[in-house]
């Protein structure tokens, strides 16, 4: 990849793992009990893609760094 793709191959993931935060904190903040709620899975499923995308922006940032 060329640094500018990597550029923004990181910008998207930082974006996707803020959106996915959010997204977890509307769940949380906004349901007095989301695990009894039925969104408990819901829950695991953005903790697990939070992780992924972690790991991929290290990696891609590790990558950039290098590009330069």
């Amino acid at each position: 990849m060329t640094k500018e793709e990597l550029a923004i191959v990181v910008k998207w993931l930082e974006d996707r793992h803020e959106y996915l935060h959010r997204q977890n904190l509307i769940i949380e903040c906004g349901d007095d009990a989301p695990l009894t709620n039925g969104k408990g899975g819901l829950l695991d499923e953005i903790d697990r893609e939070q992780q992924a995308i972690k790991i991929s922006l290290n990696t891609a940032k590790e990558q950039l760094d290098e590009a330069h």
